[in-house]
Order: structure tokens, then C-alpha cells, then sequence
């Protein structure tokens, strides 16, 4: 049989993609070796988001115990804790599936590799199969990233899946790299009480992050208890009874010995494309990754890309997007390229939360580019106090001359959520005076959206 479109890979641009695809009449096939939602739903976005849950509903109630709640966690199981985690990636990979099967999509079980521009081979163990297709939509993700010296084995070793479902908490972890995985996953392993020391070889964690931003959210990882070790080498990791144990140089030159049970390994991701038989396409790869052009295509015309396997920001909602774009275009090759850039949030699980999107206050600078700075802080916003969630920021940053918004970063109890209502005013050109004569619902969060738009005009209340 053949298909107007096959897709390769379940995850967030693949199921999304050929969902769409079903919407606008193309044949579809989508093909996966595992289970549908890829990385993200199963071991990834999803599984992460419940832990973090379950760690602040821990935190929360050793926090009542200054009011007199007595906890005893003697019989604590951290292995309910992470099952919860794996019965929620499930029921929503099944979710998937279903949505999969109601839009009328086929689904094919088995790992495919091209034989030809038109034809993948899709092998079920010894059963192979073979499909063709007009068009097809690459979109295989990534996988952890090993370094020189440090193999994962999902024992000692762990990459963000095996320290998912760990059945015993570790009592002491160390942490190597310190992006938006480190990072959540320390907050995660500190918040049930093992000792965590997140090593990051740069000056600061999350370096990519607004720097005040990062120095907020650095001084409650610290009061919370996690060993922040930035500016830091990883020497040597040497396997012993106890654990691991890891030699480390830090930005004296002073080296030091660590002993730890597990060490979870977060220092990026490896392009799933050595598996796809571009060989026979032909396509080639960049550092793993495919080049397409702003409306997806590869170098074969035919054939788009999306996601993980490109190379854009390696986020799930950036992977929707991208795919959604290719098969738009895939049916209407006359449709102008939709361009997000500068409308991507940033979004890191913490506590407190980080999101950010836009321009950054330190790129402005370099660029010599005006803007104005307003920084309201979460001390200003009364639910912030109420509910005892007081450290934080909302930074604004945007041009003098039209008053519309740069950029934002926000530190802060539920910063993941707000970061919103600041991208709609700039996707939409507007001024942030929209934002500071509406009404918002006190008491709620969002009035500190409301309030550093206030104080960009000069017409700030509660400051």
C-alpha cells in the first residue's frame, strides 16, 4: 500500500504531525518501536512533571510541621512514588494511541530504515515489512548523551530514564550537568532527602537562563539544602561497593573525592538518525542532525524533518509546532513558513519556577540594542505572601519607543504558567499598556503580570 505520508516516530512531533495530517485528508502511517509519545510522555516531560509533584506534596507536608502535624515518614516507599510516575506516562501513552487511532492514522510497530526515497523497511524482529510513501516526516528524537569515562548503565550510572523509576531513593546522588534536567531532578531527589550535589563544568546552572534569574532560583537551591558545585570537572569515575566514586576539580584548581550511590548523567542528547538508512536516501547529517529549510524539507524534497532530529530547541512543544508547519506545508506548498523564533518559552520544573522567552537583558547589551529593564518582585504580589511563596521576579524587558515587549523571564511559584499572557502581547504587537489596564482577579498570581506593566509606564500600586 501506498501512503501520502508516513511518519517515523511517536513522540511530540510525530503523533502530532500525523494527527494533522489525518485532519487535512493525507493517507498516514506513523511508525514506532516503542511506546506512543516517545521520549516525552514516557520517560521524559510527563514521568519528570508527576515526581515533582509528589515532591512538593513531601515538602508541603513537612512544612506543616511547624504548625503542630506530626509526619512520620518512617515507612515512606519511594518506590510508590515513582510508580505513580509510570502509571501516569501510561495511561497517557495509551491516550495517545487512542487519539492515534480515532483521527484514523495506522499504526506500525516495528523499526524502520529507508531502502529508498519512497520505501522503509520495517523490521519486527525477524519480520520485515515493507511501506511506501509520497511523502515522509522524519521525527525519531533523541536519546541520552554518554561521556568520555562515563558509560550509562542504568545501575551506577543513570540517565534521566533510569533515575525515572529508581525503586530505592539513593541517599546521596551526584548530579553532572546542570541544564533543565539536572536541575529539576535535583530539586526532585532533595525534596525526599537524599544529599545531592549538581555539578555544572560552567560558571552558573541552566546557562542558557536570564543570570538573575538563575542567581534567585541558585540561592534557594542552596537554602534547600542541594550542593550547588558550578565552574566544576568531573576528573575521574571509578566504580566501588558503595557507589561511585568521583574525582572533581572546582574552579580553584582544588580537586576533591565524592562518594556517592548514583550518579545521574544529564549532559545532553544524542540525534536518533544513525539507525534510518539515510545512507539511501541519500541525507546527510550535521552533528547528528538533518537540515531542513523554514518549511521542513530535508535536501529530499519530499521528505520533512521535525523535532529533536533538527536542529531547534530540542522542546516538546517546539516539536508540535515544527511538525504541524511541515505537513501544512506538505498540503499547501504556497503557504508562507510560520516563524516562531522569539516565541519559544523556556520552561524549567523548579522551585521556584523558571520560564522565559525573548530577548535576554545580557544580549540587548551586547548588541548595543535599547530597551527598558522593569523588574517587579514577588513580594509585591499578595498571593505570593499568602501562600508563603514570596522569593521571585517578574523582568520585563521592552523597546522605549513602541512599548512592546522584548522579552520576560520570571522566577517564581507558577512562572511555567504566566510566561503566557506576556507572549500572546508579543505575538500579538501589542503594547504593554494592554496588559496594565486590564483587570485581573485578585488575589491570584497573574496581578504581577498586570503590575510590571504598571511599573514600565510609571503607574505602579503595589511597589
Amino acid at each position: 500500500m501506498t501512503y501520502d505520508l508516513i511518519v517515523i516516530g511517536s513522540g511530540p512531533a510525530g503523533y502530532v504531525g500525523a494527527i494533522r495530517a489525518r485532519q487535512l485528508g493525507l493517507q498516514t502511517a506513523i511508525v514506532e518501536m516503542d511506546k506512543p509519545g516517545g521520549v516525552c510522555l514516557n520517560v521524559g516531560c510527563i514521568p519528570t512533571k508527576a515526581l515533582i509533584h509528589k515532591a512538593k506534596e513531601f515538602r508541603a507536608a513537612e512544612g506543616l510541621k511547624k504548625h503542630g502535624l506530626q509526619v512520620d515518614a518512617s515507612r515512606f516507599d519511594f518506590s510508590g512514588v515513582t510508580q505513580y510516575a509510570k502509571t501516569v506516562s501510561t495511561k497517557l501513552s495509551k491516550s495517545v494511541a487512542f487519539l492515534l487511532k480515532k483521527a484514523g492514522v495506522e499504526a506500525i510497530t516495528g523499526s524502520a530504515k529507508f531502502l529508498s526515497p519512497t520505501t522503509v523497511e520495517v523490521s519486527r524482529g525477524e519480520e520485515k515489512e515493507v511501506l511506501t510513501g509520497k511523502h515522509f516526516l522524519i521525527a525519531t528524537g533523541s536519546r541520552p548523551k554518554n561521556l568520555p569515562g562515563l558509560s550509562i548503565d542504568e545501575e551506577r550510572i543513570l540517565s534521566s530514564t533510569g533515575a525515572l523509576f529508581l525503586k530505592q531513593l539513593p541517599k546521596k546522588i551526584a548530579i553532572i550537568g546542570a541544564g533543565a534536567i539536572g536541575v529539576e531532578f535535583a530539586y526532585i531527589y532533595r525534596s525526599f532527602g537524599s544529599e545531592v550535589y549538581l555539578i555544572e563544568v560552567m560558571p552558573r546552572i541552566l546557562p542558557l537562563e536570564d543570570s538573575e534569574a538563575v542567581e534567585t532560583l541558585t540561592k534557594q537551591y542552596i537554602k534547600q539544602g542541594i550542593q550547588v558545585l558550578t565552574s566544576t570537572k568531573v576528573l575521574q569515575a571509578e566504580a566501588i561497593d558503595e557507589g561511585m566514586r568521583l574525582s572533581i576539580q572546582k574552579q580553584d584548581g582544588e580537586a576533591e573525592t565524592l562518594i556517592v550511590d548514583k550518579v545521574l548523567l544529564s549532559v545532553g542528547r544524542t540525534i536518533n538518525t544513525d539507525h534510518l538508512g539515510l545512507e539511501n536516501i541519500p541525507l546527510t547529517t550535521e552533528k547528528g542532525f538533518l537540515s531542513v529549510n523554514a518549511r521542513y524539507q530535508t535536501a529530499v524534497p519530499h521528505i520533512y524533518a521535525a523535532g529533536d532530529v533538527i536542529p531547534t530547541p530540542l522542546l516538546a512543544h517546539v516539536a508540535s509546532e515544527e511538525a504541524i508547519n511541515a505537513i501544512e506545508s506538505i498540503v499547501n506548498p504556497q503557504k508562507e513558513p510560520v516563524d516562531f523564533s522569539g516565541l519559544i518559552p523556556s520552561c524549567i520544573y523548579s522551585d521556584p519556577e523558571l520560564a522565559s522567552f525573548g530577548e535576554q537583558e545580557a544580549l540587548l547589551v551586547k548588541a548595543s540594542r535599547p530597551f527598558k529593564k522593569t523588574v517587579f518582585p514577588y513580594r509585591g504580589i499578595g498571593k505570593s505572601v499568602a501562600t508563603d511563596q514570596p522569593e521571585g521576579f517578574i523582568k520585563l524587558l521592552s523597546d522605549p519607543e513602541t512599548e512592546q515587549v522584548l522579552g520576560v523571564t520570571i522566577v517564581g511559584a507558577q512562572a511555567t504558567e504566566l510566561i503566557h499572557e506576556t507572549m500572546l502581547l508579543k505575538q500579538t504587537k501589542q503594547s504593554i499598556r494592554t496588559l496594565a489596564h486590564m483587570i485581573h482577579a485578585h488575589p491570584t498570581f497573574s496581578e504581577g503580570i498586570m503590575e510590571v506593566a504598571k511599573l514600565a509606564l510609571g503607574e505602579a500600586i503595589n511597589l
